[in-house]
């Protein structure tokens, strides 16, 4: 049965909400293979009134256009001579990838439409109730045999942690992370850092304020295995946390484009600045993103971006949006060169596409984060170290984010000397091969390739090339 989908307006940021229960035994888990139509509708009481409710709790304000616009130039002369025609236009910030991308405000009106506008992206805060400090691992319903089978991937990753090298690095890129939490391995060495990636601009791993969204997703990504709160995909990986948020709660396509210029810096050889050089923990290898805003064109600051991230062989991940499309998903997953996943959700023991996940021709990939575990921030809750339960295809994101971690660390040894293109090539080509088809038979726009499977992709040789759409 098809999930239905309803066209509201656009996603600001994809903030998974967090149930109101406090954590239950799980139930059986039994799954049947979902058949996806094309046409075929649930009935009203076809979704638990909890995912109902977090479901419309899910969306947020449209994007809102600031005024700025973002514009490339591929030289110093063609950046002069563009400052030279446009007089009236103030250049606020830039960022380098193959051009160098300004944000700049001031733009005619002829001259603003030939530029990309800027966005604002607004993060509203859902209360959540905390739940009780013990092992979560046994009610993660998506972990479990039959769904994602994290509790076998980690199985065999356990049997193999005497070979592995150091744990890669994964750039959560969001409202920043709680560095003190005691289920995560935060990279603290950027704090309060100034002047990383623009003059402008501050980027920074301290979580935001009003937020926990970020630490939250880094949960998802690494909680260590301690017997505090669960364990994430790739348990014990190392965070770097980026805060794309401003003092109000918003985001930018320039801070978030800051942040990918970040991640490709971070722990290179050769890198000069001393807050970005290598410590020890190596370079960036992955990014989750769990944010975004629709747009349907192509912005070609972020297709440059996430081009040369695939340079540095590092994938990123980002949330398809929590708005039900069926034919479309936020940008920037709809982008050249992301990687868009979904989420699925267990209801009558049987595992659905979630009701408020966005489909579209760009789909990826779906992971199992409805109605999961995750870390929260101290600093917004206060007291203790905290968890409550996650949602959204933000929770998804780090998870599929988090696989690819785990994939990295595990095949390091066997696989590390393949050039960085080819590795995010086969790396998602193996994640999509490995994966439960849940939809209709191979690829389709609900489901992407399927459900990531973590066992599957830890056992199964590395696959060569995507399998077939059609």
């Amino acid at each position: 049965m098809r999930r239905s989908h309803r066209s509201t307006p656009i996603l600001a940021l994809l903030l998974g909400a967090c149930a109101t229960t406090p954590p239950q035994a799980p139930p059986t888990q039994t799954v049947a293979r979902v058949s996806v139509q094309p046409g075929e509708k649930p009935s009203k009481s076809g979704l638990p009134p909890v995912d109902a409710a977090l479901s419309a709790g899910a969306r947020q304000q449209a994007p809102v256009r600031t005024g700025r616009h973002l514009v490339g130039w591929s030289s110093p002369r063609e950046a002069s001579a563009w400052k030279e025609a446009h007089p009236t236009a103030r250049v606020l910030g830039t960022v380098t990838f193959r051009k160098t991308w300004a944000l700049v405000e001031g733009l005619a009106p002829a001259a603003a439409l030939l530029a990309t506008a800027e966005r604002k992206l607004s993060l509203p805060v859902t209360p959540r109730r905390i739940a009780t400090v013990e092992p979560l691992d046994s009610l993660q319903w998506s972990f479990k045999p039959g769904y994602m089978d994290v509790e076998g991937a980690h199985a065999l990753w356990r049997a193999q942690s005497g070979r592995l090298g150091r744990p890669p690095v994964v750039a959560v890129i969001d409202t920043g992370t709680e560095t003190s939490h005691p289920d995560l391995d935060v990279l603290s060495n950027l704090d309060g850092a100034n002047s990383l990636v623009d003059e402008d601009d501050i980027l920074t791993t301290e979580a935001d304020p009003a937020s926990d969204h970020g630490t939250a997703c880094a949960g998802l990504v690494g909680s260590k295995v301690n017997g505090l709160g669960g364990s994430g995909m790739a348990p014990g990986a190392r965070i770097l946390g980026i805060r794309v948020t401003d003092g109000n709660g918003s985001i930018s396509d320039f801070a978030i484009l800051q942040a990918l210029k970040l991640a490709t810096r971070y722990g290179q050889a050769g890198e000069p600045h001393p807050l970005l050089a290598d410590n020890g923990a190596g370079p960036v290898r992955v990014v989750s993103m769990s944010l975004g805003g629709y747009d349907p064109a192509i912005i070609p600051a972020y297709v440059e971006a996430f081009d040369v991230l695939k340079d540095k062989g590092i994938p990123v991940f980002v949330a398809s949006g929590n708005e039900a499309w069926t034919d479309k998903i936020s940008a920037p997953a709809n982008q050249p060169g992301a990687l868009a996943i979904g989420c699925t959700m267990r209801y009558l023991d049987t595992e659905w596409l979630a009701p408020y996940s966005s489909a579209g021709p760009e789909m990826f990939l779906t992971a199992g984060g409805n109605m999961v575990y995750a870390p929260v921030s101290l600093s917004v809750r206060g007291g203790g170290a905290q968890w409550a339960l996650f949602n959204g295809t933000s929770s998804a994101t780090p998870m599929a984010a988090g696989l690819a971690a785990l994939l990295t660390w595990v095949l390091a040894d066997t696989y590390g000397d393949l050039p960085p293109r080819t590795w995010v090539d086969r790396l998602a080509a193996h994640m999509a091969t490995t994966a439960d088809d849940l939809g209709s038979p191979r690829w389709d726009p609900s489901y992407g390739y399927g459900r990531i499977n973590a066992r599957r992709a830890l056992e199964t040789p590395l696959a060569e090339a995507l399998p077939e759409r059609l």
